[in-house]
């Protein structure tokens, strides 16, 4: 009965060791577990910046337009389609109101050029010495006479004056006039003549620069991608080979576009002859710096994970651009970062990379 008892406690004891060291194990397994997961976080490899692409449209560098007035006759020997070079003659707008009143200023002119010839030849006769009959005139009459002609001049020489001025009025009339009633249209730049009938009857001349730009537009978000003088490259799908340029012009000023939750901005590409009017163009522009998502930057930090597989924080510079932080030092391209840094992260951590 005794041996009995003593192998029972024996079994007993081992039993109640055997649980013991299977609730440290348990507990160490599952203390272990936690640590791991509290030390296990998303990690990327750092990317140098995307480009950014879009598409624009080929258009004419510079358009003049001129509006041909209602009342406007339009004169031109030139055709549609036509080239034309700066400084040739492109068309002549004649304003018949006008032409009206400078024929009636050129005979109100001619008018006053006979009176004053008339008031001329007046004074030379009046001005010829009278002839002396007799010398026993009384001398109170000689000088009512001398008087009377004083008069007369005096009113001669204002009749004269008067009508200098109104001459002088309506040769400025005439000058005037003469710029208002018939215009010449000439062209601004080399290019192509184009003549368009509007729809409220009027008619437009049009004169498109024979040098070509890409149009396009930037969103709000994206504005900082697109520099003056950045590097393009276009994609030119009519020859099907690309072409590099630059940027030429950046507005500052948005413009409202339909459809666009946000305004855009545009921008300007020169490009050559083989790009044609009206063309889509698709376009890369070449970004400088890394990018790595934005939740990884916190305060201008970030952690690295270093070949041992242990976090580094590490200052960086740059800015947000969408979801995305780019980053213009302090990272490199194949560096590997903690997408989702916590309170847990800190200097040293052994890191596990989540699956």
């Amino acid at each position: 009965m005794g041996k009995f008892i003593n192998k029972y406690n024996k079994v007993l004891v081992t039993v109640f060791l055997a649980i013991i060291i299977s609730i440290i194990f348990i507990y160490g397994f599952s203390l272990k577990k936690d640590q791991i997961k509290k030390s296990t976080y998303h990690v990327t490899t750092v990317e140098n910046v995307s480009p950014y692409c879009g598409k624009g449209t080929v258009a004419s560098s510079s358009t003049y337009t001129k509006q041909i007035p209602p009342d406007a006759i339009l004169s031109t020997e030139l055709r549609n389609e036509q080239t034309v070079q700066k400084g040739e003659a492109l068309a002549t707008i004649s304003f018949p109101a006008k032409q009206a009143e400078l024929k009636q200023v050129q005979a109100n002119i001619t008018s006053i050029q006979e009176q004053l010839e008339e008031q001329k030849i007046t004074n030379e006769d009046q001005d010829q010495p009278d002839l002396k009959i007799s010398t026993d005139k009384d001398t109170a009459d000689q000088t009512e006479i001398q008087t009377l002609k004083s008069t007369l001049k005096q009113n001669r020489q204002i009749a004269i004056t008067n009508l200098q001025n109104r001459l002088t009025e309506q040769q400025a009339s005439k000058d005037e006039l003469l710029q208002q009633s018939e215009i010449e249209v000439i062209a601004p730049f080399d290019g192509t003549y184009q003549l368009r009938q509007l729809k409220n009857g009027q008619q437009e001349i049009m004169v498109f620069s024979k040098k070509r730009v890409l149009e396009a537009f930037v969103p709000q978000a994206n504005y900082t991608q697109v520099k003056n003088n950045a590097k393009i490259t276009l994609k030119n799908s009519i020859l099907a080979e690309k072409q590099d340029s630059k940027i030429s012009f950046v507005s500052e000023l948005p413009v409202t576009q339909k459809y666009a939750k946000q305004p855009a901005y545009k921008f300007t590409v020169p490009v050559d002859s083989t790009f044609l009017n009206g063309q889509v163009v698709k376009f890369k522009v070449p970004q400088t710096g890394v990018q790595v998502p934005k939740a990884a930057v916190k305060k201008n930090h970030v952690y690295l994970v270093q070949p041992n597989g242990q976090a580094q924080k590490i200052n960086v510079t740059g800015k947000p651009l969408g979801q995305k932080f780019i980053i213009s030092d302090g990272l490199k391209k194949g560096d590997k970062i903690i997408i989702d840094p916590n309170k847990n992260l800190h200097d040293g951590l052994k890191i596990h990379e989540h699956k």
